[in-house]
């Protein structure tokens, strides 16, 4: 079996499948790095309240997003009034440890299944709140 991935990545597909007797070949397909990105303009945008979601798709996307910050301190109160949407448990417990306060979690590990659940979540909002409920 050929498993095409993320360099980083859990282990739990290809040691399963091994257990199982699959002969298992894992390549690296990608890597996530910290894009060249102005970070002193995503924090005036959180600032102003600008970003009203944030959306999380892999563990690393948390981590390299934390990272644009100077300490949990500054990261919690700028990201205080946006809602934090993560696309799984997994990703969303990284978020908790990294210290974001996670809103939304998708019951499904997919795209699709996000969008759902933040749009379930909004739509349960009540209209005097502008932002996060």
């Amino acid at each position: 079996m050929l498993i095409p991935r993320a360099a980083v990545a859990r282990e739990i597909l290809p040691d399963q499948l091994r257990g199982l007797g699959a002969d298992v070949r894992v390549v690296t397909a990608y890597r996530t790095e910290l894009p060249e990105v102005d970070a002193d303009r995503v924090k005036d945008l959180l600032r102003k309240q600008a970003l009203h979601v944030l959306t999380f798709a892999s563990s690393s996307t948390v981590r390299n997003f934390c990272g644009l910050f100077g300490g949990r301190e500054e990261m919690r109160r700028l990201t205080g009034g946006a809602v934090v949407a993560c696309i799984g448990p997994i990703t969303a417990k990284t978020a908790a440890e990294e210290g974001l306060s996670v809103t939304v979690t998708a019951a499904e590990n997919t795209i699709p299944a996000l969008v759902d659940a933040i749009v379930q979540y909004f739509s349960t909002c009540q209209e005097s709140v502008p932002v996060r409920c």
